[in-house]
C-alpha cells in the first residue's frame, strides 16, 4: 500500500467549500473523506466513487464525484 495522502480545498462553481482528505482504502481504491460533514466515499481510478457513510446529500456526491474525475484526469494519484 502507498503512502498516498492528500488535503485539498476546492470550490467546483456549487457555493460550497470541500476540504477533502484523500488516502488509500485498505480493501482497494482510495478513501475520500468530508471530516466536516463526516462523510465518507471509495473511489477508484476508473469508476464513480460509492457513498460510505449514512445519510450524505447527493449535490455533495454529485461535487464530490467532479472533483474526483478532475484530480484522477490530472494523474494526482501516481
Amino acid at each position: 500500500m502507498s503512502a498516498y495522502y492528500s488535503h485539498i480545498e476546492a470550490q467546483p462553481g456549487d457555493g460550497t467549500r470541500y476540504d477533502l482528505v484523500i488516502t488509500d482504502d485498505p480493501y482497494g481504491g482510495y478513501l475520500i473523506g468530508w471530516p466536516v460533514k463526516g462523510e465518507v466515499w471509495r473511489g477508484f481510478e476508473d469508476t464513480e466513487i460509492k457513498v460510505l457513510s449514512k445519510d450524505v446529500n447527493p449535490y455533495s456526491t454529485a461535487a464530490i464525484q467532479k472533483i474526483w474525475y478532475e484530480i484522477v484526469m490530472r494523474g494526482d494519484l501516481q
